[in-house]
């Protein structure tokens, strides 16, 4: 989870990349049900920094992760539908704005306006901060696992301290 102080000082930048995400989403796909969903989200992120108070912290972190892997698994159905919605070009006509890609950038053919869109800012920074988190949940397991056989070595060198001071004490005894 994340810390109070990290929500706090990255709440005004988040909150700009949302509207920016938004924006750009809005221009680019013009309709379809599954860009509604991801605007929606959009919406509640912006929302949650906008209500965070010292009181309602935890809750709010815990949302801002959900709904960050909400959005990831959103552009995740996008972009399946992206490829789709390309391979008839009269369709990717109707349901994406290519007067607005062709204009703002210098792309000649389908292809590069499917990868334009597939490889945006937005996309590409949500997908990366999911596979940062499988990375750090694979590095967790990794570091709980040698935890076990730590515990285990030292269980056993105890056992052996133990039992040379009884040996040596017995023997002394004797």
């Amino acid at each position: 989870m994340r810390s109070f102080e990290d929500i706090l000082s990255q709440k005004d930048a988040e909150i700009k990349k949302c509207e920016d995400f938004a924006y750009f989403a809005k221009n680019i796909i013009l309709s379809g049900e599954n860009i509604e969903i991801l605007l929606e989200l959009l919406d509640e992120k912006i929302n949650y920094y906008l209500n965070l108070k010292c009181f309602n912290y935890e809750t709010i972190a815990l949302n801002l992760d959900m709904v960050d892997k909400n959005i990831i698994r959103q552009i995740q159905i996008l972009k399946y539908d992206l490829k789709k919605d390309f391979s008839n070009l009269d369709e990717a006509c109707q349901k994406y704005d290519m007067l607005y890609v062709l204009e703002n950038n210098d792309l000649k053919s389908p292809e590069d306006i499917q990868n334009f869109i597939l490889e945006n800012e937005f996309f590409k920074e949500y997908l990366e901060k999911k596979y940062e988190e499988k990375d750090n949940k694979d590095t967790n397991k990794s570091i709980k696992g040698s935890g076990f056989y730590s515990h285990i070595f030292y269980f056993i060198l105890l056992i052996i301290g133990w039992g040379g001071f009884l040996y040596l004490l017995f023997e002394k005894i004797n």
